[in-house]
Formats: structure tokens, C-alpha cells, sequence
């Protein structure tokens, strides 16, 4: 919905009904506190493609910062199975900025961080 139709109200109120249809709630707060979303005053429900990679730009200091190298990061977390697991909780939420950090990263490269924010 937001990137095909480029619709954030819409997404962010569908993303919601899944958050809570999933038990994912504790994730995509902590997810969203961690990274500043919840105070991030920069993405509206008019975002483009082009702010986003804008905002991308500047929140991982370049393009290079958060088109390259997340992939690795993640794989090296979710390799150690017991570290993963005490980072990451359905009931605590993420623990560590390392975590949301790729994920930030992720959401860029995929074209879909002020989706993030503004959902």
C-alpha cells in the first residue's frame, strides 16, 4: 500500500491490524523507539521515494551507509542462535540497537523507510 499506491495512512493503519493480529507489538515499538520513529517529525503521509532516500542518506551518512554491508550484520546476529534470541523477544520486544539498526538499513534498501516511520 505505501510504496505501490503511496498511500502511508492507509499502510500504517493495515501494518497496525497486522502488528497486533501477529503478537509483534513489543517488536515494532522497541524497533520504533530505538530508531526514533515514534519522534521522527520529518516523514508525513506525503513522504516520496526521493525524501525517503533523502532521510536514508542523511540518517546512515551516505548512500554507501545503508546499501552495503547490512546483509552481513544480520547474518553474523542470527548465526548465533542464543545470542539472537536474547536480542529479540515477542514479549520484550529488541533489545539492542544492533538489531533495529540493520533493520533501518533493511527498510531503506528496500524502499520502504518512511513507511516505517510513519506507520
Amino acid at each position: 500500500e505505501c510504496v505501490v499506491n503511496k498511500d502511508l495512512k492507509t499502510s500504517a493503519h493495515l501494518s497496525l491490524q497486522r502488528t497486533f493480529n501477529d503478537w509483534a507489538d513489543e517488536l515494532d515499538a522497541s524497533y520504533c523507539f530505538a530508531e526514533g520513529h515514534c519522534t521522527n517529525q520529518v516523514a508525513s503521509d506525503y513522504t516520496t521515494q526521493a525524501d525517503m532516500e533523502n532521510m536514508c542518506d542523511y540518517r546512515f551518512g551516505s548512500r554507501r551507509g545503508w546499501t552495503r554491508n547490512f546483509v552481513k550484520s544480520l547474518k553474523r546476529l542470527m548465526d548465533m542462535p542464543k545470542s539472537f534470541t536474547n536480542l529479540v523477544s515477542v514479549t520484550s520486544g529488541i533489545s539492542t540497537q544492533r538489531v533495529t539498526r540493520v533493520l533501518s538499513k533493511m527498510a531503506c534498501a528496500q524502499g520502504v523507510f518512511h513507511c516505517d516511520v510513519q506507520y
